[in-house]
Protein backbone atom coordinates (compact mmCIF):
# COMPACT_ATOMS: atom_id res chain seq x y z
CA UNK A 1 0.00 0.00 0.00
CA UNK A 2 1.20 3.51 -0.93
CA UNK A 3 1.08 5.97 1.69
CA UNK A 4 1.24 9.51 1.25
CA UNK A 5 2.00 11.22 4.64
CA UNK A 6 4.51 9.80 7.04
CA UNK A 7 4.27 10.94 10.60
CA UNK A 8 7.26 12.35 12.79
CA UNK A 9 6.53 12.19 16.40
CA UNK A 10 7.88 15.49 18.53
CA UNK A 11 10.38 14.44 20.46
CA UNK A 12 9.95 15.39 24.48
CA UNK A 13 12.38 18.58 25.49
CA UNK A 14 15.13 17.25 28.52
CA UNK A 15 13.89 18.52 31.66
CA UNK A 16 15.66 20.15 34.02
CA UNK A 17 15.32 21.58 37.25
CA UNK A 18 11.60 21.97 39.05
CA UNK A 19 12.72 25.46 38.37
CA UNK A 20 13.36 26.72 34.91
CA UNK A 21 15.47 29.52 36.06
CA UNK A 22 17.90 27.10 37.85
CA UNK A 23 19.24 26.41 34.41
CA UNK A 24 21.05 30.03 33.64
CA UNK A 25 22.14 32.30 36.46
CA UNK A 26 19.90 34.81 37.57
CA UNK A 27 19.97 38.30 35.71
CA UNK A 28 20.29 41.27 37.15
CA UNK A 29 17.00 43.24 38.31
CA UNK A 30 17.65 46.38 35.83
CA UNK A 31 17.64 43.22 32.57
CA UNK A 32 14.93 40.38 33.88
CA UNK A 33 12.65 41.40 30.97
CA UNK A 34 15.02 41.40 28.10
CA UNK A 35 16.41 38.08 29.35
CA UNK A 36 13.57 36.62 30.21
CA UNK A 37 12.71 36.74 26.36
CA UNK A 38 16.23 35.97 25.17
CA UNK A 39 15.60 32.68 27.33
CA UNK A 40 11.90 32.31 25.40
CA UNK A 41 13.50 32.66 21.68
CA UNK A 42 16.53 30.22 22.78
CA UNK A 43 14.00 27.65 24.19
CA UNK A 44 12.03 27.75 21.07
CA UNK A 45 15.18 27.54 18.42
CA UNK A 46 16.22 24.39 21.09
CA UNK A 47 13.31 23.08 20.61
CA UNK A 48 12.63 23.41 16.40
CA UNK A 49 16.80 21.97 16.45
CA UNK A 50 15.20 18.58 18.43
CA UNK A 51 12.02 18.33 16.31
CA UNK A 52 14.44 18.61 12.65
CA UNK A 53 17.02 16.29 14.63
CA UNK A 54 14.37 13.55 15.36
CA UNK A 55 12.59 13.62 12.08
CA UNK A 56 16.02 12.91 10.69
CA UNK A 57 16.76 9.75 12.83
CA UNK A 58 13.07 8.86 10.87
CA UNK A 59 14.84 9.23 7.28
CA UNK A 60 14.22 11.42 4.59
CA UNK A 61 10.77 13.23 3.98
CA UNK A 62 8.89 11.07 1.18
CA UNK A 63 8.57 12.54 -2.31
CA UNK A 64 5.37 12.82 -2.80
CA UNK A 65 5.31 14.13 -6.68
CA UNK A 66 7.20 10.78 -7.25
CA UNK A 67 4.99 8.40 -5.67
CA UNK A 68 2.31 10.12 -7.32
CA UNK A 69 3.44 9.69 -10.63
CA UNK A 70 4.07 5.96 -9.93
CA UNK A 71 0.40 5.11 -9.04
CA UNK A 72 -0.70 7.43 -11.92
CA UNK A 73 1.11 5.30 -14.11
CA UNK A 74 0.06 2.11 -12.53
CA UNK A 75 -3.12 3.08 -12.38
CA UNK A 76 -3.45 4.43 -15.89
CA UNK A 77 -1.24 0.95 -17.46
CA UNK A 78 -4.03 -1.28 -15.72
CA UNK A 79 -7.36 0.77 -16.94
CA UNK A 80 -5.71 0.60 -20.18
CA UNK A 81 -5.20 -3.17 -19.97
CA UNK A 82 -8.35 -3.98 -19.18
CA UNK A 83 -9.67 -2.42 -21.54
CA UNK A 84 -7.69 -4.23 -24.56
CA UNK A 85 -8.89 -6.93 -22.35
CA UNK A 86 -12.62 -5.89 -23.47
CA UNK A 87 -11.64 -5.31 -27.08
CA UNK A 88 -10.33 -8.69 -27.59
CA UNK A 89 -13.30 -10.89 -26.01
CA UNK A 90 -15.30 -8.27 -28.02
CA UNK A 91 -13.70 -9.93 -31.14
CA UNK A 92 -13.57 -13.27 -29.75
CA UNK A 93 -10.38 -13.64 -28.76
CA UNK A 94 -9.94 -15.46 -25.52
CA UNK A 95 -6.47 -16.20 -25.74
CA UNK A 96 -6.29 -12.56 -24.66
CA UNK A 97 -8.07 -14.09 -21.35
CA UNK A 98 -6.08 -16.97 -21.05
CA UNK A 99 -2.67 -14.56 -21.34
CA UNK A 100 -4.55 -12.43 -18.58
CA UNK A 101 -5.25 -14.90 -15.66
CA UNK A 102 -3.02 -17.65 -13.84
CA UNK A 103 -3.50 -21.05 -13.04
CA UNK A 104 -5.60 -21.24 -10.39
CA UNK A 105 -7.50 -18.12 -10.42
CA UNK A 106 -10.08 -17.76 -7.20
CA UNK A 107 -13.51 -16.54 -9.13
CA UNK A 108 -16.88 -16.09 -9.00
CA UNK A 109 -18.62 -16.47 -11.83
CA UNK A 110 -21.84 -16.22 -14.03
CA UNK A 111 -24.48 -18.64 -14.88
CA UNK A 112 -26.44 -19.24 -17.53
CA UNK A 113 -29.60 -19.05 -15.20
CA UNK A 114 -31.71 -15.35 -16.23
CA UNK A 115 -34.38 -14.30 -13.99
CA UNK A 116 -36.93 -11.16 -15.79
CA UNK A 117 -37.41 -8.22 -13.71
CA UNK A 118 -40.02 -5.68 -13.61
CA UNK A 119 -40.52 -4.24 -16.97
CA UNK A 120 -40.09 -0.14 -16.46
CA UNK A 121 -40.01 0.96 -20.13
CA UNK A 122 -42.77 -0.84 -22.47
CA UNK A 123 -40.93 -2.96 -25.68
CA UNK A 124 -37.87 -3.70 -23.35
CA UNK A 125 -37.32 -6.79 -21.68
CA UNK A 126 -34.98 -6.71 -18.53
CA UNK A 127 -33.55 -9.20 -15.89
CA UNK A 128 -30.62 -10.16 -14.06
CA UNK A 129 -28.17 -13.06 -14.26
CA UNK A 130 -27.14 -15.22 -11.88
CA UNK A 131 -23.97 -15.83 -10.02
CA UNK A 132 -21.92 -18.55 -8.80
CA UNK A 133 -22.66 -18.61 -4.63
CA UNK A 134 -19.23 -18.10 -3.96
CA UNK A 135 -15.95 -17.36 -4.90
CA UNK A 136 -13.46 -20.36 -5.09
CA UNK A 137 -10.41 -21.56 -7.01
CA UNK A 138 -10.20 -23.14 -10.29
CA UNK A 139 -8.52 -23.70 -13.17
CA UNK A 140 -7.26 -20.71 -16.34
CA UNK A 141 -9.58 -23.31 -18.29
CA UNK A 142 -12.39 -23.78 -16.21
CA UNK A 143 -13.12 -20.10 -15.86
CA UNK A 144 -12.31 -19.32 -19.66
CA UNK A 145 -15.08 -22.19 -20.22
CA UNK A 146 -17.20 -20.51 -17.98
CA UNK A 147 -16.93 -17.07 -19.26
CA UNK A 148 -17.16 -18.57 -22.63
CA UNK A 149 -20.35 -20.49 -22.16
CA UNK A 150 -22.12 -17.10 -20.80
CA UNK A 151 -20.89 -15.45 -23.94
CA UNK A 152 -22.13 -17.95 -26.32
CA UNK A 153 -25.62 -16.64 -25.05
CA UNK A 154 -24.83 -13.65 -28.10
CA UNK A 155 -25.55 -14.58 -31.48
CA UNK A 156 -23.06 -11.54 -32.17
CA UNK A 157 -21.16 -8.97 -30.12
CA UNK A 158 -20.92 -5.58 -31.38
CA UNK A 159 -19.09 -4.24 -28.40
CA UNK A 160 -17.38 -5.13 -25.30
CA UNK A 161 -15.87 -2.98 -22.86
CA UNK A 162 -14.16 -3.58 -19.46
CA UNK A 163 -13.82 0.21 -17.69
CA UNK A 164 -12.19 0.46 -14.16
CA UNK A 165 -14.12 2.47 -12.07
CA UNK A 166 -12.12 2.73 -8.85
CA UNK A 167 -8.71 1.48 -7.84
CA UNK A 168 -6.12 1.09 -4.69
CA UNK A 169 -2.83 0.38 -6.10
CA UNK A 170 -0.26 -1.76 -3.52
CA UNK A 171 3.28 -2.63 -3.34
CA UNK A 172 5.11 0.34 -5.17
CA UNK A 173 2.15 -0.25 -8.21
CA UNK A 174 2.85 -3.80 -8.43
CA UNK A 175 -0.71 -5.03 -7.36
CA UNK A 176 -4.11 -3.38 -7.98
CA UNK A 177 -7.46 -3.71 -6.38
CA UNK A 178 -10.26 -2.63 -8.38
CA UNK A 179 -13.91 -2.23 -9.52
CA UNK A 180 -14.44 -3.30 -13.03
CA UNK A 181 -17.50 -2.14 -15.09
CA UNK A 182 -18.01 -4.43 -17.58
CA UNK A 183 -20.50 -3.92 -20.94
CA UNK A 184 -21.69 -6.39 -23.44
CA UNK A 185 -23.82 -5.03 -26.70
CA UNK A 186 -24.91 -7.45 -29.20
CA UNK A 187 -27.36 -9.27 -30.29
CA UNK A 188 -28.92 -12.91 -28.62
CA UNK A 189 -30.52 -16.34 -29.93
CA UNK A 190 -33.93 -14.53 -30.52
CA UNK A 191 -32.32 -11.90 -32.93
CA UNK A 192 -32.82 -9.27 -30.03
CA UNK A 193 -30.99 -6.49 -29.39
CA UNK A 194 -29.42 -6.71 -26.00
CA UNK A 195 -26.99 -4.71 -23.64
CA UNK A 196 -25.86 -6.40 -20.45
CA UNK A 197 -24.10 -4.22 -17.94
CA UNK A 198 -22.38 -5.62 -14.69
CA UNK A 199 -19.78 -4.90 -11.65
CA UNK A 200 -16.51 -7.06 -10.77
CA UNK A 201 -14.18 -6.73 -8.17
CA UNK A 202 -10.90 -7.74 -9.22
CA UNK A 203 -7.15 -7.81 -8.08
CA UNK A 204 -4.25 -8.32 -10.46
CA UNK A 205 -0.66 -8.19 -10.03
CA UNK A 206 2.01 -6.35 -12.94
CA UNK A 207 4.86 -9.13 -13.94
CA UNK A 208 8.14 -7.87 -14.89
CA UNK A 209 7.28 -7.38 -18.23
CA UNK A 210 4.44 -5.25 -17.53
CA UNK A 211 1.84 -7.76 -17.83
CA UNK A 212 -1.01 -7.37 -15.60
CA UNK A 213 -2.96 -10.96 -14.51
CA UNK A 214 -6.00 -11.16 -13.01
CA UNK A 215 -5.12 -13.59 -9.88
CA UNK A 216 -9.02 -12.69 -8.32
CA UNK A 217 -12.19 -12.12 -10.46
CA UNK A 218 -15.37 -11.90 -8.54
CA UNK A 219 -18.69 -11.07 -10.16
CA UNK A 220 -20.79 -8.54 -8.26
CA UNK A 221 -23.77 -8.57 -10.54
CA UNK A 222 -24.84 -8.74 -14.07
CA UNK A 223 -28.19 -7.17 -15.71
CA UNK A 224 -29.30 -7.22 -19.20
CA UNK A 225 -31.94 -5.52 -21.46
CA UNK A 226 -33.77 -6.77 -24.38
CA UNK A 227 -35.36 -5.10 -27.10
CA UNK A 228 -38.05 -7.40 -28.35
CA UNK A 229 -38.44 -5.36 -31.18
CA UNK A 230 -35.97 -2.90 -33.26
CA UNK A 231 -37.32 0.43 -32.88
CA UNK A 232 -34.30 1.90 -35.11
CA UNK A 233 -33.38 -0.03 -38.27
CA UNK A 234 -29.77 -0.80 -39.07
CA UNK A 235 -28.39 1.99 -40.87
CA UNK A 236 -25.87 -0.64 -42.72
CA UNK A 237 -28.52 -2.40 -44.55
CA UNK A 238 -30.81 -1.10 -47.26
CA UNK A 239 -34.16 0.50 -46.59
CA UNK A 240 -37.17 -1.54 -44.94
CA UNK A 241 -34.29 -4.28 -44.89
CA UNK A 242 -33.73 -4.43 -40.87
CA UNK A 243 -34.07 -7.30 -39.21
CA UNK A 244 -37.64 -6.59 -37.22
CA UNK A 245 -37.70 -3.03 -38.26
CA UNK A 246 -40.51 -1.60 -36.23
CA UNK A 247 -42.99 1.11 -37.79
CA UNK A 248 -42.53 4.43 -36.25
CA UNK A 249 -46.45 4.45 -36.36
CA UNK A 250 -46.58 1.66 -34.63
CA UNK A 251 -47.26 3.42 -31.04
CA UNK A 252 -50.43 4.67 -32.13
CA UNK A 253 -51.70 1.78 -33.74
CA UNK A 254 -50.82 0.31 -29.93
CA UNK A 255 -52.98 3.06 -28.50
CA UNK A 256 -56.61 1.99 -30.36
CA UNK A 257 -59.15 0.36 -27.98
Amino acid sequence: MVFLNQSCAIPALPTGAEDPTAMVPFPPAGNQMSHCFSLFRSTRFVALLLIIVGCGDRGSPPDIPTQMESVEESTEHFANAMLDLGIALGKGDLDALRRSIPDPIEARTMTPDFVETTRDVDLIRGGNWGLAEETRSMTSEDFVHETQSWLEHFSEIEDVRFKVKKSTVQEDGNKIEATLALAFVGRNHEGRREWARGRAQVHAVRHDKGRWQLDRFEMMRMGSLEAEVDVFSEVALPVESGVGAFPLNAHRERRVA
